[in-house]
């Protein structure tokens, strides 16, 4: 018989199931006298349950170049216990991602507001994945984790960027004159690092075409005779072609053609969008500030090697009508060692008595021998 009117469990509770029971008691004596009690047993609370996530995974998009700070979403996490117990804080994961993304977001610790440490570039990271953890504030700590994943979304950022025509030595086409109208003259070429709307691109001719003699489909870049070119043999146009993007800020970029009218001889260079040939480029097109530089060091260039080739045949037909004996040179060497001159100025005087003589010789040959 149980006296000591002590009450004790059969098995382990948890609260976070059951936090609360009632039972009733009932005492008696040898006399069948009995009464009854009722028992209300409340279960505290112990931090045995670790901060959950809502979801698994979570999916934010955020327009790119936006300011540093921006929000890009929020994560939440539930905790079975009571408080204090039920506290709990968030970070961003660092390990494995060699700190890309906590060089990229950062996540308040209280509220769960994932936001940006920089501004975005879509054009270098278009998506983002990260890990985000979320701790209690007991010892031993319980947590969990939850992937983000974040999609830069496009700005219009990004100016289109010709890849034909783009420079000195590929920005020029050959036609003949004979080409139909309606033929193919060349076809221009630009790209859009931006996405959608924004990278789509409508080519037009914004200067240079004041006889209409071209027109280009606004679409695939085909610059097309818009008229007869035979009137125009032998002559250059320069053709400043736009590609601008369909964004809703939309930007543009432009550059220089030069087409050249052939005599209707020689078949086109240009239907292919390729360059004509360096040569040509030179000496059929206007002459700009590179492009005259470019020409005037090709003729100094020339002129050097003119030059050094009538030095080099020069000296060497001299060489052959008037060697200098080997017994003249051998004493004139040996007068010299033998004076009181330093050696460095021997050798020098030896240097510049040679030289001028060579040069006195050259001279005689040509300006007094030779008339």
């Amino acid at each position: 018989m149980f006296v000591s009117g002590i009450i004790w469990t059969n098995r382990s509770f948890d609260r976070e199931t059951q936090d609360h029971y009632e039972f009733y008691v009932t005492a008696s004596n040898k006399a069948d006298s009995t009464g009854t009690a009722t028992v209300a047993v409340r279960i505290l609370d112990d931090n045995d349950e670790p901060p959950r996530f809502t979801q698994r995974q979570y999916v934010f998009d955020v327009a790119e170049n936006q300011p540093t700070g921006s929000t890009v979403g929020h994560v939440a996490a539930v905790d079975g216990d009571l408080a204090p117990n039920d506290r709990h804080s968030y970070y961003v994961e660092a390990a494995g991602d060699d700190g890309r993304a906590t060089s990229l977001f950062g996540v308040d610790e209280q509220t769960g507001r994932v936001f940006t440490h920089q501004p975005l570039d879509r054009e270098r990271t278009a998506e983002v994945r990260l890990m985000l953890t979320v701790r209690d504030k007991d010892v031993p700590t319980l947590r969990d984790t939850a992937s983000v994943v974040v999609r830069v979304g496009d700005d219009n950022d990004e100016p289109p960027v010709f890849r034909f025509p783009t420079s000195l030595l590929n920005d020029t086409a050959s036609v003949s004159a004979g080409v139909p109208v309606g033929g193919r003259v060349a076809r221009v070429t630009a790209v859009d690092g931006d996405s959608g709307h924004n990278a789509a691109l409508r080519y037009s001719i914004t200067s240079g075409n004041e006889h209409r003699l071209f027109d280009v489909d606004p679409l695939t870049g085909w610059i097309v005779a818009n008229g007869s070119l035979a009137p125009y043999a032998m002559e250059t146009f320069r053709l400043v072609v736009t590609a601008e993007d369909a964004g809703t800020s939309s930007r543009s970029s432009s550059s220089t053609l030069f087409v050249v009218v052939g005599d209707g001889t020689r078949p086109s260079a240009g239907v292919d969008g390729r360059s004509a040939g360096v040569v040509a480029q030179l000496l059929q097109m206007p002459l700009s500030g590179t492009r005259l530089v470019i020409v005037v060091a090709l003729l100094l260039a020339l002129c050097v090697v003119v030059v050094a080739v009538c030095v080099t045949v020069c000296v060497y037909c001299l060489q052959r009508r008037h060697k200098l004996h080997s017994d003249t040179l051998r004493g004139t060497t040996h007068s010299l060692r033998h004076s009181k001159v330093r050696p460095t100025q021997r050798y020098a005087t030896l240097i510049r008595d040679s030289t001028v003589s060579c040069l006195a010789q050259v001279v005689i040959h040509y300006f007094v021998e030779l008339p």
